[in-house]
């Protein structure tokens, strides 16, 4: 990591990875393979970049795509993409860049965008999988179950959309600068997508209309767009009216749900979907490494 690089961590949240460790783990996460194309998001240095470019070429996916916003880093990635034929640099703001050939993401982003991130990789159509460096904070969130303290709206997006593993913290003195919290590593893999049930978690939990509990599961249940056939519609608006937080609040409005109860309700509605699926690999957020 060269010492005289100084870095804006006001503006731009940039925080370097320095332990090869961390590196070596998410290669080892992302399990690329040479069929893939690999996007490398806030690539700095190029840290992340080299380390896919360097393996064997079994491992070595067939393009990185080095994306990066910060002029500075022009010499460190000029002479990565001189070296190896398989990178090329786009540069610009990640959330503006289309990468419509993206089969995986393996990056330390800049933390500023960690709750657009999640979104913003729905666009990527090809992709299999994103092994990203986030903040601590986040990770406990995205990998929460319904009731737990971390449990939030992050939770609920986030699972609502991608099977969620956290594979390891990351301290600090990981980074150059420091970083005044723990990271962590996740490792997202897209859900089938549900555009109208992402469409009702969406509208329920961002703008809580006026909309009753009962209302919103008698649309769910008359809409194939989100939950298929009329029988599968039918078993999982079944199962979360069974439940007894639904049964507790489905005469009352969204907009007059405490958070915890509107938590709780719409990952009960993700849950039964998930459940209730034909392809059966769709499996609930799990936790492999307990952030403490």
């Amino acid at each position: 990591m060269p010492s005289e690089l100084v870095l804006d961590t006001d503006r731009l949240d940039q925080h370097l990875l320095r332990d090869t460790a961390v590196v070596r783990k998410l290669l080892e996460t992302a399990d690329v393979t040479a069929h893939d194309v690999v996007a490398d998001l806030g690539a700095g240095t190029g840290v992340i970049t080299q380390a896919l470019a360097s393996q064997p070429a079994a491992r070595a996916p067939t393009r990185i795509h080095a994306v990066e916003i910060d002029p500075k880093f022009r010499p460190y990635l000029a002479a990565l993409a001189h070296r190896f034929a398989r990178v090329d640099v786009l540069w610009g703001d990640i959330l503006d860049i289309r990468l419509d050939d993206v089969t995986k993401v393996v990056a330390n982003p800049p933390f500023r965008l960690t709750e657009h991130l999640p979104r913003w990789l729905r666009r990527l159509d090809r992709l299999t999988s994103a092994t990203l460096v986030m903040g601590r904070s986040f990770g406990r969130a995205a990998v929460a179950r319904p009731g737990a303290a971390h449990y939030n709206r992050v939770s609920l997006n986030v699972q609502s959309r991608y099977v969620v593993t956290m594979v390891a913290t990351i301290a600090p003195n990981g980074f150059h600068p420091p970083t005044r919290t723990p990271a962590c590593l996740l490792h997202l893999v897209p859900r089938r997508p549900r555009p109208g049930l992402e469409t009702a978690v969406d509208d329920a939990f961002s703008r809580r209309g006026g909309i009753r509990v009962k209302d919103l599961l008698r649309q769910l249940r008359n809409d194939s767009a989100a939950l298929g056939s009329l029988p599968r519609r039918h078993e999982v608006v079944a199962a979360v009216r069974a439940s007894p937080t639904t049964r507790r609040i489905h005469q009352r409005r969204l907009q007059e749900l405490r958070s915890a109860d509107l938590s709780l309700f719409m990952a009960e509605l993700l849950h039964a979907d998930a459940a209730n699926q034909p392809d059966a690999t769709n499996q609930s957020a799990t936790n492999q490494a307990d952030a403490g």
